[in-house]
């Protein structure tokens, strides 16, 4: 089975910037105030749950007009800018990645 690279520019942002949203909301000096950490992929560890629609254009995964897709499936950081992926993904209703594996080194 030939493996799919999948872009993780979506799935590395998303929880980034829901952790660095909430943190900056909770504090909006925070970030300035030289007391906490920058917010990074270094500073997040724990695993982070995601999932995603919308449609997906030509000539991606080989549709040939716009066609419904579908992703979910968690990061796993370990706090030192290192980690893994794990993602299921669908379009059309049918699963063209189930559980792929990638691991994220800095």
């Amino acid at each position: 089975m030939q493996r799919k690279s999948v872009s993780r520019i979506s799935m590395v942002a998303t929880p980034m910037m829901i952790v660095c949203g909430l943190l900056a909301a909770s504090s909006p000096a925070w970030a300035d105030d030289g007391v906490g950490p920058p917010c990074s992929l270094k500073t997040l560890k724990g695993r982070y749950l995601f999932a995603e629609k919308g449609t997906i254009l030509p000539p991606a995964f080989r549709v040939t007009g716009p066609t419904v897709g579908a992703d979910a499936g968690f990061h796993l950081f370990n706090g030192d800018g290192t980690g893994t992926d794990i993602v299921t993904f669908r379009v059309n209703g049918v699963t063209v990645l189930r559980n792929l594996a990638e691991v994220r080194h800095d």
